[in-house]
C-alpha cells in the first residue's frame, strides 16, 4: 500500500475521472476494500459486528459501500450518521433496505453498538 498526502489523494482522484473513471466506481472499489479488510482483520463476518461510523461526504460514501457489503455477507452491521446524509443518498439506499441499523450520535443504541463491536471504521474524516 502507498501512502499519499491529501493533495496528492485529490490529484489522483481528478486523473481518475478525467480517465472517465466516475466518483461512484471509485467509492464501490473503496468500500468493497474496507470491506475486505475487516474481513480479513476479523477472520470471518458472519456472527462479527461493525460499527462504521459515517461522514457527510465521500469518505461517508466509502463506508456505506463497506456496510452493504458487510451485510450481504452475513456480518451485523450498526452505522452511525455523523453530520447526516440527504435524503435520497444513493449509497444510503441500499443500507436502509437491507435494514441496517441507523444510529444517531450520541443515540443510547450508539453506547450498545460501540459496547458490542468487534470493529469500529471510521468513515468520517478524509480527504
Amino acid at each position: 500500500m502507498k501512502i499519499v498526502t491529501s493533495d496528492q489523494m485529490r490529484t489522483l482522484e481528478q486523473r481518475a475521472e478525467q480517465a472517465g473513471i466516475p466518483t461512484d466506481a471509485l467509492m464501490e472499489t473503496a468500500g468493497a476494500q474496507v470491506a475486505r479488510s475487516v474481513r480479513r482483520v476479523l477472520g470471518r463476518v458472519v456472527g462479527s459486528h461493525t460499527l462504521i461510523l459515517v461522514g457527510k461526504g465521500n469518505n461517508g460514501g466509502d463506508g456505506l459501500v463497506a456496510a452493504r457489503r458487510l451485510r450481504s455477507w452475513g456480518g451485523r452491521v450498526t452505522v452511525c450518521l455523523v453530520g447526516g446524509r440527504p435524503d435520497g443518498d444513493p449509497k444510503l439506499a441500499p443500507v436502509l433496505r437491507q435494514r441496517t441499523p441507523i444510529v444517531a450520535p450520541g443515540a443510547p443504541q450508539l453506547r450498545a453498538a460501540l459496547a458490542s463491536a468487534d470493529i469500529i471504521v471510521d468513515a468520517v474524516l478524509g480527504t
